[in-house]
């Protein structure tokens, strides 16, 4: 064999195992959900769509779901965000949301 064969090879049993790795830090499960779709479908359900509800929920969605690996579904931690976000709401003024 020569040595480019070699390289390849060794090249080639690296990349192998790092998909390896990468699918058992997924636990084997590619089927990722966000929970933006429910959100989304959430706001326009309450019509809070140009509300600073909807932006301030959007943040926690963006914060929370990007820093922490969340323990429930996708469509808990949607609701959850609303939840704070009316709880926050009226503490604090944020800018409007664009029109979803």
């Amino acid at each position: 064999m020569n040595c480019l064969q070699e390289v390849y090879e060794q090249q080639k049993e690296l990349i192998l195992l790092g998909e390896r790795v990468v699918l058992a830090t997924l636990g084997f499960d590619l089927n990722v959900h966000h929970p933006y779709k429910p959100l989304v479908e959430a706001i326009k359900k309450f019509k809070v769509a140009q509300n600073a509800l909807a932006q301030v929920a959007w943040n926690f969605v963006n914060d929370g779901y990007a820093i922490v690996t969340i323990p429930f579904s996708y469509f808990k931690f949607s609701i959850m965000c609303i939840y704070y976000a009316l709880e926050r709401g009226m503490q604090a003024t944020y800018f409007a949301l664009p029109a979803i």
